[in-house]
């Protein structure tokens, strides 16, 4: 018995590959000659081949090949060796999306994400995974946190890497500092009492930054609204 076209030793990718069973085949994967019997059909039904191969589960196999001939003569044994290996790393999903904003001081609430891999899904086994968040919640800025995974045969995930974005997009609170209806003589210059404009991340705003509509002149008589606005210092 001589191996032909599918070599002795042969590798393929769990669930990717598999294994060709026409290497097992007379006249394909195998070569049978006798220097006596000339009958090579009658030589092949005499094959027997012992082994088989399961390319969803890692391992090394073996198969071999006996053959007896019609005068009682058998061949020496000859194997093929067939690794099933695991070479595909797991694959990270980001749930959420790549990139999140949080609101200055609150809480950072982790979207998820999933880990899958070919080999390791299928048997049921964890799959290790590790994150590195290095988000500080009280300061604006822009924040990564790197996924990675690596499966039982130790092939590493490509890192994923979610960016997370911390904002203030909450606008500055404005405190009237003397009550809001006013009464004044015509003809009185009317004296505004100001009013002071908190924010939660800056917590005081610039009076620079504190507009209001025009004020009254006291001339006229009629009800006047005098209106305020203030801008912190991410421009709510």
């Amino acid at each position: 018995i001589y191996l032909q076209r599918c070599p002795q030793e042969i590798t393929i990718e769990a669930f990717i590959e598999k294994y060709d069973t026409k290497c097992d085949v007379p006249g394909y994967g195998l070569y049978i000659d006798d220097n006596y019997h000339a009958d090579l059909e009658e030589l092949q039904k005499r094959l027997v081949v012992r082994g088989s191969v399961d390319d969803t589960t890692i391992g090394r196999y073996i198969i071999s090949y006996d053959i007896m001939d019609m005068s009682g003569n058998a061949a020496v044994t000859i194997s093929r060796y067939v690794n099933v290996v695991d070479t595909t790393p797991p694959l990270i999903l980001l749930e959420g999306g790549d990139e999140v904003v949080v609101e200055v001081f609150e809480p950072y609430v982790e979207p998820g994400f999933t880990v899958t891999d070919l080999y390791d899904d299928y048997h049921g086994v964890e799959i290790k995974y590790s994150s590195y968040n290095n988000i500080n919640i009280n300061k604006l800025g822009t924040y990564y946190i790197t996924y990675n995974a690596v499966d039982n045969q130790g092939n590493v995930s490509t890192p994923v890497t979610r960016t997370v974005h911390v904002k203030d997009t909450r606008p500055p609170v404005i405190v009237l500092e003397g009550p809001e209806h006013i009464i004044i003589e015509r003809g009185t210059k009317y004296d505004d009492p100001r009013v002071t404009a908190y924010d939660l991340y800056d917590k005081s705003v610039n009076e620079h930054s504190v507009k209001h509509t025009p004020l009254p002149t006291g001339m006229h008589l009629g009800i006047f609204t005098i209106e305020y606005t203030a801008v912190d210092g991410s421009g709510n």
